[in-house]
């Protein structure tokens, strides 16, 4: 039964029609009974058609009564169904995401005010006009886009969702932005096909995604090697500078322990340092001996940072780390040239000063004697003078190396104090045993028998040598032993050259 209220007025007219016949019928039937001629037939037909009329209207009451009925539960749906689309409009405006309904053909049927804000577009001003042509005309360079092959619409056609976040939409003031996008298809009231779009700005989103493929790049790229572990120290992200390094594929590294490099050359206790420091959330710094693939080693130094949660749990850890091979061997060439003296080859004064303050530290901690002798090779300026510094300099070359090959034990050391004085270092030497070097060094040099023109106690170049002992050493410096071996040099220059003399006394 049609619940249209028009329906229910004429409804309500032909009952009142009825009633009027029902009426007219009683009427003449109440005349054809009082006259005296009454055709009875016609009475009868006339109390047949007052039933039939008073069935109908009593059908026709009933529909009114039910017509009314659904009137009020249609009113009463189109009150929800303007209820419920104001609610919808109220979500849909609320939404961080624009949501727009267009026809197949890109005609805009709805757009929420996220949409609209997004656009700079008022609701009034879009409704009924082509999306494509307002927001989707052009690529971000500007050139032209067509509306044949949008994809966007094309799901209208296709039936087939369209994702993605690599599109863009222009707003009313000409500028341009980025979008994510998903498109669905949408049946219409028309039984036509339409498309739903929800789009949202991710102009920040890609400036992120952008600087976030750039810093893979410079990753990627590095020469320095990067990894990440998690919280178990297992591989699970290295760049292509860590396979250069240790010789070993991404894929044979992704899952597996870092203890992988471990050459066993770092103490346990090192380790334990190194988890502690990350653990507690702070950054490791350090050199570690590791080796690769082929079982060589190499020298890395390496930085380990913690990867934490917004909770504060650490998930990961980050290691950046160098190869410093070459760098160490170069390091000790370098450290090796600065403690030895250029010409002769032997330990330079800076290496004997060095030497000294470490020998006197253990002197003392141990309680043992240290020794000292110091040498001076005699009127050596009247060498230079009558021979010249070419000789002079090969004179002082032969000096040192025939005193060096007096030096037997691992921890003495001879150095070159200074133009042509040496020195010498014999810990736990007493004071016997360094005069008997002392005098070994004096008859080595003589036994050269390197012509000295002007020497006034020799034909012969000759050294003249003091030596000292220190006794308990209570003293935190060494200026006292170094002050006692002078003196007694400087009493063997004093007594004649060409001899020993030592400090009788431990100092």
């Amino acid at each position: 039964m049609s619940s249209d209220p028009q329906e229910g007025e004429l409804l309500r007219k032909e009952i009142e029609r009825l009633n009027k016949i029902v009426e007219a019928l009683l009427d003449r039937a109440e005349e054809a009974s009082n006259a005296k001629l009454t055709d009875f037939g016609v009475f009868q037909a006339t109390l047949s058609l007052e039933d039939q009329v008073r069935s109908r209207t009593q059908e026709l009451e009933e529909a009114l009564l039910k017509n009314e009925k659904i009137t009020r539960a249609l009113n009463q749906a189109k009150m929800q169904i303007e209820q419920n689309e104001q609610h919808l409009r109220e979500i849909t405006s609320s939404l961080g995401e624009g949501l727009m309904v267009l026809t197949a053909e890109g005609v805009i049927n709805f757009i929420n005010r996220a949409a609209c804000q997004m656009l700079g577009w008022r609701e009034e001003e879009v409704l009924g006009k082509n999306a494509h042509d307002l927001f989707h005309h052009s690529y971000e360079d500007g050139s032209p886009r067509l509306i044949s092959t949008c994809s966007q619409l094309n799901v209208a056609k296709t039936k087939k969702s369209f994702t993605s976040d690599d599109d863009s939409y222009w707003r009313k003031d000409g500028t341009n932005f980025p979008i994510a996008i998903v498109a669905t298809s949408l049946s219409l009231q028309d039984n036509t096909t339409g498309v739903v779009l929800a789009f949202r700005d991710i102009t920040e989103v890609k400036k992120e995604r952008d600087w976030l493929r750039l810093m893979q790049a410079a990753i990627e790229h590095s020469p320095i090697s990067v990894m990440i572990t998690d919280k178990k120290a297992n591989i699970i992200y290295t760049n292509p500078q860590v396979s250069k390094t240790t010789g070993y594929s991404k894929e044979e590294l992704y899952g597996r322990c870092t203890s992988v490099f471990q050459s066993g050359q770092t103490s346990a206790k090192d380790y334990e340092q190194l988890w502690k420091t990350i653990l507690s959330g702070e950054t490791w710094r350090g050199e570690l001996l590791e080796h690769r693939k082929d079982g060589s080693r190499f020298w890395e130094a390496l930085s380990i940072a913690p990867v934490a949660d917004d909770h504060g749990v650490i998930k990961y850890f980050v290691g950046v780390s160098e190869d410093i091979t070459e760098k160490k061997k170069i390091q000790a060439i370098l450290h090796e040239i600065s403690f030895h003296d250029a010409l002769t080859g032997i330990a330079n004064r800076r290496r004997f000063d060095e030497y000294l303050d470490l020998e006197w530290r253990r002197a003392k901690r141990r309680g043992k004697p240290l020794a000292l002798i110091m040498m001076d090779v005699d009127f050596f300026k009247n060498y230079n003078d009558k021979l010249g510094h070419q000789a002079g300099d090969e004179c002082l070359k032969r000096i040192a190396k025939v005193m060096e090959s007096n030096i037997v034990r691992a921890g003495d050391l001879l150095a070159r104090y200074g133009g042509e004085e040496f020195v010498c270092i014999l810990p736990d030497t007493d004071l016997a045993g360094a005069k008997i070097m002392a005098e070994t060094m004096r008859k080595s040099v003589f036994a050269l028998n390197i012509l000295h023109p002007d020497s006034i106690v020799s034909k012969y170049v000759t050294i003249s040598l003091g030596a000292a002992v220190s006794g308990p050493i209570k003293d935190e410096s060494n200026a006292i032993l170094l002050h006692a071996a002078d003196e007694a040099l400087y009493r063997a220059k004093s007594l004649g050259r060409n001899r020993v003399e030592v400090v009788i006394k431990e100092v």
